[in-house]
């Protein structure tokens, strides 16, 4: 279970030939302080790499950046599981030392451990936002009781940061907590380019992205 969940708390690589989205940056930079960021989109439309782009934009501000994938196979013991072990590996320290693992190990409920993390988070000295990617994949039933448990229990200094191709949350407004959406268009590209593409093709697609709202 360990070595699979090094593989889910691993964030991916950035591509060399990977187009900024400037203009979605620049919207993260306007909403970096809310509690809950949801990254919404169908499947191919770069949500991964946008979430990627994100967590470093984390990191270049000085907090602590976690990154989690989550599949269908997240029972709601190994979600928390993997958020513990995002978590600490982030802040560079040994997850099984810390007082919620001994929780889990304990075989205490999922949400009383997820309560526990949330804790510990809230004692350190900096900003941590937990990336989760592909959130749409998560069983509803663990989406509606434990992902939404800690989206709505985040301390001040914890960020939710989610990539999904559906809703997963209340819709922005709730008095609960604030909330933003980075939604891409579900419009297609209206050109095809070749392939090896030259400079000229993707200054084309940059500025093409960029118009998209």
């Amino acid at each position: 279970m360990t070595a699979l969940l090094n593989i889910k708390i691993a964030p991916p690589r950035m591509r060399r030939w990977l187009i900024v989205r400037e203009r979605l940056i620049r919207k993260f930079q306007s909403v970096r302080e809310c509690a809950l960021l949801c990254v919404q989109a169908p499947a191919g439309y770069g949500k991964t790499s946008l979430l990627t782009k994100l967590r470093r934009e984390w990191l270049a501000a000085g907090a602590c950046a976690a990154w989690l994938s989550i599949d269908e196979h997240d029972t709601a013991e190994r979600f928390v599981e993997g958020l513990l072990l995002a978590a600490y590996t982030a802040l560079g320290r040994p997850a099984p030392a810390s007082a919620t693992a001994q929780a889990m190990r304990s075989g205490s409920e999922p949400r009383a451990v997820a309560a526990s993390l949330l804790g510990e988070l809230a004692n350190e000295a900096l900003p941590i936002a937990l990336v989760l990617d592909d959130v749409h994949a998560l069983p509803d039933e663990v989406a509606a009781d434990l992902l939404r448990y800690i989206a709505f229990n985040l301390p001040p200094n914890v960020h939710l940061i989610v990539g999904t191709r559906r809703p997963r949350f209340p819709r922005r407004g709730s008095s609960h907590m604030r909330s933003s959406l980075i939604k891409n268009p579900k419009a297609p590209m209206p050109k095809l380019y070749p392939s090896p593409l030259t400079d000229t093709d993707v200054t084309s697609v940059a500025q093409l992205v960029e118009t998209l709202n």
